[in-house]
């Protein structure tokens, strides 16, 4: 029986993608029109610029991953704290990627392709309306992503001011969920692990039983085992089977050196997780 391909699964899987590419098709038409081949289909002689199209699409395309690799692994300097400053140094970062990548691509197939000469003004006119469109396309990522980052700031202040009452021995300790480095359950005892190092033994007989008081922004549930504070996430190793394993933070987990391995029934959503994306977040069941 030959596998079947879910179409719309498909498009959802790649919407970003294509989205990308059909703004960047429809700026690349405006560009040929009214910058290059300079006539519109209503005006007499025309005929539609099928190979400077291409061309110009192809570079483009190039141009605009290249951007878009730079803008996905781009750390701002922790120095930066201002939204027009983290907007600036995106924008002229950028600028710069995207130079060095038109100067390779003009170079490449006006030269050494169809062996015409350089010219600079033609050269500075396509770097102009190249860094335009790269400029506009990394506004929009770029301030979108500041938003998103605003909104995890917003999420984790809330969770830095909750409280929550947890029952141990014979009283009733209240914690501040900030102080929380992550939740432990081995045999039918769950202990709270302090970021400064103290344990605390519960009357809790599963992680179950306290996970909702904890907010998802900052606090996921990795395993049956570990309910884990973002911050205690020191490194993620990719292991066999699409599983996980997580190297923690030592400083936080104070010699608690017990492999955790997310399933690769909850790698995906620990990802999502880790990346701020709450809203696409799908509850997978504990194996």
């Amino acid at each position: 029986m030959k596998p079947t391909i879910n179409i719309s699964t498909l498009l959802i899987k790649h919407r970003a993608y294509l989205i990308r590419e059909g703004i960047l098709l429809s700026y690349t038409l405006f560009v040929t029109h009214f910058f290059i081949y300079q006539k519109l289909p209503f005006q007499k002689g025309y005929e539609f610029p099928l190979f400077t199209y291409i061309i110009i699409s192809l570079m483009a395309s190039f141009i605009c991953t290249v951007n878009h690799y730079a803008y996905v692994k781009t750390k701002l300097p922790s120095s930066i704290t201002s939204y027009w400053g983290k907007l600036g140094y995106q924008v002229l970062f950028n600028a710069v990627v995207s130079m060095l990548s038109y100067t390779f691509i003009y170079l490449l197939v006006n030269i050494v392709i169809f062996g015409s000469d350089f010219s600079v003004f033609r050269f500075l006119k396509y770097l102009a309306i190249s860094e335009t469109i790269i400029i506009s396309y990394i506004l929009t990522l770029t301030a979108y992503k500041l938003y998103k980052n605003t909104d995890s700031f917003q999420f984790k202040n809330e969770a830095e001011d909750k409280t929550l009452i947890v029952p141990s021995g014979q009283k009733d300790l209240q914690l501040k969920v900030a102080d929380i480095a992550f939740i432990y359950s081995k045999g039918g005892m769950v202990s709270v692990h302090l970021k400064n190092h103290d344990r605390l033994i519960t009357q809790y007989s599963s992680i179950d039983e306290i996970q909702d008081q904890f907010p998802i922004e900052q606090f996921y549930r990795v395993s049956r085992q570990y309910l884990i504070n973002k911050e205690a996430v020191k490194e993620v190793q990719r292991d066999k089977n699409r599983k996980l394993i997580l190297h923690p933070d030592p400083e936080l987990f104070n010699g608690h050196t017990e492999e955790i391995v997310v399933s690769r029934y909850r790698s995906k959503e620990f990802k999502k997780w880790l990346k701020g994306e709450l809203q696409e977040l799908q509850e997978v069941p504990l194996v």
